[in-house]
């Protein structure tokens, strides 16, 4: 389900600049933004009258999920990856501790919804501010040939300290959220009350995850999850009641870092709450 477009610039790097104004980088940006707009864009076939739907993608189903679901080979593969993109995303933002009680949901039902009161999710997009004019300032201070070496290092310590802010960021609002968490008796769905877990005084549960065979394993999903993280572009989702809380704690955060071009970092965020089905 992924559109790539790319784009080559050949250059001899002894004799050839690389950063600069009139440097190769520049050249090969441009290259691909002119690609990027004259991109054919396909449009996949959606199958004949005698071919079943996929659920998440209207594609052609090719097979079932574990759920007895119809599904593309497009959702398919999302699906086998689904597990290794889970387990990396709690090794890289919760302690071993915190793995051993806590999970990152994989459906919007586990974002911590209150039955009968309230089913809303908070879809989050956050983007640091002028990140490709910072870029191209580093790159322009080096307009010597010889420099190219030294321009590279910069580009990815630069990189490296984008990644570094926005993890520290997502760590710290991860942290902001098990700082509120408390016990308390939530109602499963036959209405008898059971040991939880709850948000402050918001009122949002956090349910107990379920094996395949729906016996309780003792961890509870987190009513949060990134989805794109790794550089200035962040996005993720949460529950409803707490996207405005944890976006401004991500946003004030990122700002409180400074960048390997010693400037500190800003960013902007786009919330949008909405029923989670």
């Amino acid at each position: 389900g992924l559109s790539l477009v790319v784009a080559h610039h050949s250059f001899d790097w002894d004799d050839e600049l690389l950063g600069g104004d009139g440097g190769v980088l520049k050249k090969a940006f441009a290259e691909l933004a002119k690609r990027k707009d004259n991109h054919p864009m396909s449009l996949p076939a959606l199958g004949l009258g005698v071919t079943a739907q996929c659920v998440f993608t209207g594609q052609p189903a090719v097979t079932k999920d574990s759920d007895d679901r119809l599904i593309s080979s497009e959702a398919k593969c999302k699906g086998e990856a689904a597990l290794d993109a889970t387990q990396r995303l709690s090794k890289q933002l919760l302690s071993d501790e915190q793995q051993a009680h806590y999970v990152f949901p994989s459906d919007f039902d586990h974002l911590g919804a209150s039955h009968g009161e309230s089913s809303y999710i908070a879809v989050i997009h956050t983007d640091g501010n002028g990140m490709a004019k910072r870029a191209q300032v580093i790159t322009n201070a080096f307009a010597k040939a010889n420099q190219n070496d030294a321009c590279v290092r910069m580009l990815r310590a630069f990189s490296v300290s984008i990644q570094r802010a926005a993890m520290t960021a997502l760590r710290s609002t991860v942290k902001k959220l098990m700082d509120v968490i408390a016990d308390c008796e939530v109602e499963n769905d036959e209405g008898d009350k059971a040991p939880g877990k709850c948000i402050g005084k918001s009122n949002v549960v956090l349910h107990a995850e379920e094996d395949k065979d729906r016996i309780l394993t003792g961890r509870f999903h987190l009513p949060f999850r990134p989805i794109v993280f790794g550089g200035d572009d962040v996005t993720f989702v949460c529950d409803g009641r707490l996207g405005l809380t944890l976006t401004a704690h991500y946003l004030e955060t990122f700002a409180s870092q400074t960048l390997s071009d010693n400037q500190p970092v800003h960013g902007r965020a786009g919330i949008a709450v909405v029923k989670s089905h």
